[in-house]
């Protein structure tokens, strides 16, 4: 519960920033309204216990929520999967690779040269968990109450804050159907190495892409990298095989060390040059929020 002062024109100002709603309850101190509001029709005294009714609002007519439809509405419900051996299962996000770390740079393990009797040769390391459509699970990115109502970042792999000198190393297949020619592109706020099918690249330059120029054949194929960010941040990420890459590129981001926070705000600071006298200029700000 949050006190809320009353304003001197006798009007509450009440933060919605946390929740679609809000339930106001006086002290039972006397309460000085405005004169411009409406007035009150009828006062109830709220001590005691509260009862609530749920009420129906579930629409199921297609049968989206349940089997058979039914033009009756349906009580709020939560839907809950497991495999068959109990593990919980969230509808949509899958086992796509596996990481190990963070931890310093020297104790990652040497990197995969062939893949081997068991696959990724994998063991002790985390899966990653993400979905193809939905990102990150949970991505704090996303408002509290709303989800993300249409909007999923690009980034769908989060390992949390990473130290100086410490670094997280993924391993994960492909398939192809058809030879693949174009770009493998790694994108995060750290420094970059990686490895497919054996090979090193770790010509890297500075900035949250980078484009690898491949070309793979059709069949499986194994790609490892490793991210190892200069400074204490929070590290989000995404790789990509891209046919058109220069329709891939994107800006670089300004990105905070921390994990935002709601209802904070950032600044940012930078000092630039200018090639030619100029009496006017426009700057694009994109920010997610």
């Amino acid at each position: 519960m949050v006190d809320v002062p009353q304003n001197p024109n006798g009007t509450w100002r009440i933060d919605l920033t946390d929740a679609p709603i809000a339930v106001v309850v006086f002290d039972g101190d006397e309460v000085t309204v405005a004169s411009d509001t409406v007035s009150i029709c009828e006062q109830i005294d709220l001590a005691g216990e509260w009862r609530v009714e749920v009420i129906p609002t579930l629409d199921n007519r297609w049968g989206d929520m349940n089997l058979p439809a039914s033009d009756d509405l349906l009580m709020p419900h939560t839907m809950r999967f497991a495999t068959p051996d109990g593990t919980p299962y969230v509808q949509g996000f899958e086992t796509y690779g596996w990481f190990i770390g963070p931890c310093p740079v020297v104790e990652l393990p040497a990197p995969l040269t062939a893949l081997t009797e068991t696959g990724l040769d994998v063991h002790n390391w985390s899966p990653l968990v993400y979905s193809l459509t939905r990102g990150i699970y949970k991505d704090t990115l996303h408002w509290g109450m709303l989800g993300p109502k249409g909007y999923v970042p690009e980034e769908f792999m989060h390992f949390g804050t990473v130290e100086t000198g410490h670094a997280v190393r993924v391993r994960t297949t492909v398939v192809l159907d058809d030879a693949f020619a174009g770009a493998f592109v790694l994108a995060a706020a750290a420094a970059k190495r990686a490895w497919i099918d054996g090979v090193l690249y770790d010509h890297a330059p500075l900035g949250y892409q980078w484009f690898v120029d491949v070309q793979l054949t059709a069949g499986r194929h194994f790609i490892e990298f490793e991210l190892a960010p200069e400074q204490t941040l929070n590290l989000r990420g995404y790789w990509a095989l891209v046919h058109q890459p220069e329709r891939f590129a994107r800006p670089n981001w300004i990105m905070q060390a921390d994990a935002p926070q709601s209802a904070t705000y950032v600044s940012f600071a930078h000092t630039f040059d200018l090639v030619s006298p100029s009496s006017h200029a426009d700057v694009m700000v994109v920010a997610d929020v």
